[in-house]
């Protein structure tokens, strides 16, 4: 969390205004940890793969990626920027289990299947759905 929030103060990585430690955890950290009571997250074997698409800062990916080393995430942002903190916090964390990718879904993911799709605040359901059906295997 320490590395986000410094970063944060140098590139607008999840927002700039009002953000203190205790809000980024508020309202970036627990409601991403708290997709590892959602059935879906649960139930996944060890070994398989997860995309967040539009990662941003990393959420929820790298949260549910630290708690879930037995899992594989592909980071996914059109944003370099965003994909470079995103690759510094993993490593911060050394979180293994993370591949960050500058790019977009399901585009710049050609060949990549899934077993779990995440993505926050992206688009409206259905279209984000269409967007990135492809990528589910």
């Amino acid at each position: 969390a320490r590395a986000l929030y410094d970063w944060n103060a140098k590139i607008n990585v999840v927002s700039r205004k009002g953000l203190d430690p205790i809000t980024l955890i508020e309202r970036h950290y627990l409601p991403s940890l708290a997709l590892l009571e959602a059935p879906p997250l649960q139930q996944l074997p060890a070994g398989a793969r997860v995309v967040d698409v539009g990662t941003g800062g990393g959420f929820p990916g790298l949260p549910l990626a630290i708690c879930r080393p037995d899992l594989k995430f592909d980071l996914v942002d059109s944003r370099k920027k965003k994909i470079d903190v995103v690759v510094a916090c993993a490593e911060a964390a050394n979180c293994e289990n993370v591949d960050s990718i500058a790019g977009r879904a399901p585009a710049d993911l050609k060949g990549r299947r899934y077993d779990l799709v995440l993505g926050r605040s992206v688009k409206n359901l259905p279209d984000f759905f269409d967007t990135i059906s492809p990528l589910l295997s």
